[in-house]
């Protein structure tokens, strides 16, 4: 091959060669490529999240609000426990924010974190989640009441029947449920779940007189009474998610009446259309509301906290998974279409303690004799 041969066939196989590289580029860039490369211009956050929201950032729709404004969304599942215990970044994988559930847990954390900020997001109130032949019983025994459109469970007077170990069989007109379980409302375990620790400051502030425990004599009074409603439950679940699964597929035969988020009753329903066979909701009076407040650990996580305030569809999408916002009547016309009927307001809330005075209470009540 003379000189000028051999020129032109390199020429040549430089320019297939181009052609090649081209079309591979363009085509990296229209698929999976251009993804990363979008994703690689979004704002990186790392979340600790509790077990409850998990669904929700879960869902497709989410992430694609979040991709759309400019957030790359990287999160885990914590209890509340283990989270309110975080002393340094490396115990929460140094996220950017946290988000759990409890203003004590939130108040907790920003008090171990020094410059963190915290944002009152969505909240919910605590429910019991039951069946309608329960219902029926605990209506022939004069312990819920009707109060608007809902039912509701006089705290005081069922209590009454669990510390004195009233049997399920022994009511009057006991029928549909003859066992011979003690009557309680089941819970998770204060040590890790913050619906559990909810469930305490109920039960305590009942027991104090209807006045909320503020300091651990308080606590050392209804103690007593406290561990023996507590741990006739037996072995208990270290999550309400947990539990509300337990609920949802096994029924009443394992648990008659479970303390739970209305919000993980709610997002039941509103994803299957409706409520299960028998399945009810009754509001404790008084209750107690669980605030979700997302802490922000550093500048970061303050545009996810603008995006919660502002953008409509993230929150049409939280109240699909039962959670309400402040001054949103959306959720009420949700339920009403699944049948399920809840408070615009509720009305007869407590305070709970503050976080030590819980934990104090959550230790105690935990602790085998």
């Amino acid at each position: 091959m003379n000189s000028k041969v051999k020129a032109v066939f390199l020429l040549v196989v430089a320019a297939i060669i181009g052609v090649s590289i081209w079309h591979s580029t363009k085509d990296s860039s229209q698929g999976s490529g251009n993804i990363l490369s979008t994703a690689s211009q979004n704002t990186v956050l790392k979340g600790i999240i509790t077990s409850e929201k998990e669904n929700f950032f879960r869902d497709e729709r989410v992430k694609a609000i979040l991709v759309k404004n400019g957030f790359d969304i990287q999160f885990e599942r914590m209890a509340s426990g283990k989270i309110a215990q975080a002393t340094q970044a490396i115990d929460l994988n140094n996220a950017d924010f946290v988000f759990p559930s409890g203003i004590q847990t939130s108040e907790k954390v920003k008090t171990n974190f020094k410059g963190s900020q915290a944002y009152n997001i969505f909240y919910s109130p605590m429910v019991i989640a039951t069946w309608t032949p329960i219902v029926e019983i605990l209506k022939q025994n004069n312990v819920i009441k009707k109060v608007g459109e809902y039912e509701a469970l006089d705290m005081e007077s069922f209590m009454k029947l669990a510390d004195n170990g009233v049997r399920w069989k022994d009511l009057k007109n006991s029928g549909a449920y003859p066992v011979n379980k003690v009557v309680l409302v089941s819970s998770s375990d204060s040590r890790f779940s913050n619906a559990a620790k909810m469930y305490l400051a109920l039960n305590s502030y009942v027991l104090n007189g209807n006045n909320v425990v503020l300091n651990n004599q308080d606590v050392d009074k209804v103690m007593p009474t406290l561990k023996r409603i507590i741990q006739a439950q037996g072995n208990r679940e270290n999550s309400s998610t947990n539990m509300m699964s337990d609920y949802m597929s096994i029924g009443r035969g394992k648990v008659p009446m479970m303390f739970a988020y209305e919000s993980e009753f709610l997002e039941n329903a509103f994803k299957n259309g409706g409520l299960g066979k028998d399945m009810q909701l009754i509001y404790p009076t008084p209750t107690v509301f669980t605030k979700h407040v997302l802490v922000a650990l550093n500048p970061k996580a303050q545009g996810l906290v603008d995006l919660f305030k502002k953008d409509e569809e993230l929150k049409k999408l939280a109240i699909e998974y039962g959670f309400r916002f402040e001054g949103d009547a959306g959720i009420i016309q949700k339920a009403k279409i699944v049948k399920v009927n809840i408070p615009d307001v509720v009305v007869d809330v407590i305070d709970p303690p503050a976080y030590d005075v819980l934990d104090y209470m959550a230790e105690l009540v935990e602790k085998r004799d």
